[in-house]
């Protein structure tokens, strides 16, 4: 027991961090729109595509075939992001890897043609791939690894909670008559304020528990 503690990693504040201290933590609280928007959003994206597709006057076929354009870029961007990762940390990085997605939605709302749609999925691309690569990383670099698995479990279960709440909450507003291009220009908006609490709860932590 004590050799497998000896190998495992301390968080912030040179501690274990358990789930309770976790949730107890303003990183955490500042953390929780970013750790849900790109599941929420990029679901909604993918639901929506068919509709898209109509407001923006190209076929459901000729949208479907960028897609290979956004797996693409997220195969290279989570190698590019491992790479960054791996010199700078993900403390120094994580908050970072949604910006692209402001740039997509902002795409995504106002491009006629399937140029602008393309870049959009380039740059959902790049967010994608540092959110798979930068959030597990996160965890870990802030809250040591001895708890590793039931802090994650959060993660994970916002996960998931975004991504069904993200396509439900599109189709709410659309009702009220919000137009989808309209909602992609909230996204981006969401997408600006997520990656400022995100910072500012990471600048908070390194203050607080500074050694």
């Amino acid at each position: 027991k004590d050799q497998a503690e000896d190998t495992m990693s301390l968080g912030l504040g040179h501690k274990h961090w358990t789930r309770s201290d976790v949730v107890k933590s303003p990183l955490f609280w500042l953390a929780i729109p970013a750790l849900m928007a790109p599941s929420a959003f990029g679901t909604t994206f993918f639901f929506m595509q068919a509709h898209f597709a109509e407001i923006k006057g190209i076929t459901h076929l000729a949208l479907v075939s960028m897609f290979p354009i956004y797996t693409v870029t997220v195969i290279i961007s989570l190698m590019v992001w491992g790479i960054l990762l791996d010199r700078f940390g993900a403390l120094q990085l994580v908050w970072v890897h949604q910006i692209p997605s402001v740039i997509a939605f902002v795409l995504f709302s106002i491009s006629s043609g399937p140029v602008g749609i393309a870049l959009g999925m380039i740059f959902m691309g790049i967010t994608s791939g540092g959110y798979a690569t930068l959030i597990n990383a996160f965890w870990a670099e802030a809250f040591g690894t001895k708890h590793l698995g039931g802090i994650k479990s959060i993660g994970t279960a916002l996960m998931v909670l975004g991504s069904s709440l993200g396509p439900g909450t599109v189709v709410f507003f659309m009702d009220l008559g919000n137009p989808l291009p309209m909602q992609y220009l909230w996204i981006s908006a969401v997408y600006l304020m997520s990656s400022s609490m995100f910072f500012a709860g990471l600048v908070y932590a390194r203050r607080s528990y500074a050694s």
